[in-house]
């Protein structure tokens, strides 16, 4: 039976996710009608947990679940 790997980099190590994870919060953050956002507040709120709770934040109201899909 074959396995499926998945690598998932957050950190910069194997490409720079520094310019593409603030970019996908600011996209989804528009996407779902937030205000606008830019990308130092995105990296200021990674203090607040998990990219759901960030979201959230960023959007100013509670998400359905579907929603944080946009992310």
């Amino acid at each position: 039976m074959a396995t499926l790997e998945l690598v998932w980099d957050m950190d910069g190590t194997l490409l720079d996710s520094t310019v593409m994870v603030p970019a996908a919060f600011v996209a989804a953050v528009r996407d779902l009608g937030g205000p606008s956002v830019g990308p130092d507040q995105v990296v200021a709120s990674y203090f607040l947990g998990t990219p759901e709770v960030i979201l959230a934040h960023l959007v100013g109201r509670e998400l359905a679940p579907d929603e944080t899909e946009v992310y």
